[in-house]
């Protein structure tokens, strides 16, 4: 479902719940304006993650240019983690059969890159904070 203004409430919620504490490892402090400019970057190619029930637990960005898919943000609640839905989204996004590559980057201290691995991503390359991974097939 795509994302509205009127969800900025939860996005921002959302966000500090599932990105604060990487980013606080990592020495940084982020305001709420912190937050908005990292949800609004790419808005357009936001949308809600609703579970069976049509709960709204997550939002994702992601993009295809050509044969790639650029996945930009993964985010689900705290509350729904580790229940297969990230996998399951990455799986609908790969069903799309002229993808060839997927990338997308994760902090380092960001668990998440665990499940990217048992998907088959790959390290390409390490930045200062992040990893930049990418799936061939």
């Amino acid at each position: 479902m795509p994302v509205k203004s009127e969800d900025e409430p939860f996005l921002l919620a959302l966000r500090k719940a599932t990105m604060t504490e990487h980013l606080e490892a990592m020495g940084k402090s982020p305001s709420d304006d912190d937050h908005m400019m990292r949800i609004w970057y790419c808005f357009e190619h936001a949308e809600l993650i609703l579970n069976e029930n049509s709960d709204v637990v997550g939002m994702v960005k992601s993009f295809v240019d050509g044969n790639t898919l650029e996945i930009i943000q993964l985010q689900i609640s705290p509350h729904y983690q580790n229940q297969g839905i990230g996998r399951s989204v990455i799986e609908k996004l790969l069903e799309d059969p002229k993808i060839l590559e997927v990338q997308l980057s994760v902090l380092k201290q960001n668990p998440a890159r665990i499940l990217y691995e048992r998907l088959g991503f790959a390290i390409e390359r390490e930045g200062e904070e992040d990893y930049f991974m990418r799936l061939k097939r």
